[in-house]
């Protein structure tokens, strides 16, 4: 990884002999903290949009990557391949864990149940939509486990948890169960049919 090359590189020299090198004659401490900052993140400094006049942050970069001697041919396609990573956790498509239970409509207005529905969604960081997935599902399955646990089970006003939906693209999804295996055709066929409604989660 270029964060690791980059590390290696720079290991003995301090935040403000790099800086001169980079072409800044006398390193504030705000610019020896944006060079920490880029050579601690996984992210290259590339999500944080850092601009100080001399340079943005895909500027920045290359820079500091020109004077660690890295080749443009090494750096470059390790540098698009961050700029791609980071327009998709922008703009991407941001994957859904979702618990399901035996809920029953009787009355309730839509907003009531839009504003309750947050306790149904487990929290999906960004970056997963990045991972291969069978590493998407990995997490899915250790995050169920977590919730299961957390939750004893049962969410106030939804009740007690069936199984779980993953969705990790566009009209698609995986039902787990509550032990975050997947779950075989013939039971995610019997939850649809208990759950017509579970479906709507995706729309």
């Amino acid at each position: 990884m270029l964060n690791d090359e980059l590390q290696l590189r720079l290991v003995a020299l301090k935040n403000e002999d790099a800086l001169r090198w980079m072409g800044y004659a006398n390193p504030t401490s705000a610019q020896c903290n944006r060079l920490d900052r880029v050579r601690r993140d996984p992210w290259l400094g590339l999500a944080g949009g850092d601009f100080d006049f001399r340079f943005d942050a895909l500027g920045f970069l290359r820079r500091l990557c020109a004077m660690a001697g890295l080749p443009e041919e090494v750096s470059e396609p390790a540098i698009q391949e961050a700029l791609q990573v980071q327009h998709w956790l922008q703009f991407g498509f941001k994957p859904r864990l979702t618990a399901i239970t035996h809920f029953q409509k009787h009355g309730q207005p839509a907003f009531a149940l839009a504003a309750m529905n947050a306790q149904r969604e487990v929290n999906v960081p960004a970056e997963v939509a990045t991972w291969p997935i069978h590493d998407q599902f990995r997490w899915a399955q250790r995050c169920i486990l977590d919730h299961m646990r957390e939750t004893a089970g049962e969410l106030p006003f939804w009740g007690v948890i069936q199984a779980y939906c993953y969705r990790h693209a566009p009209n698609e999804h995986v039902w787990l169960s509550t032990q975050g295996e997947i779950l075989p055709q013939t039971e995610r066929q019997e939850i649809e049919g208990i759950f017509p409604g579970a479906g709507s989660i995706w729309r």
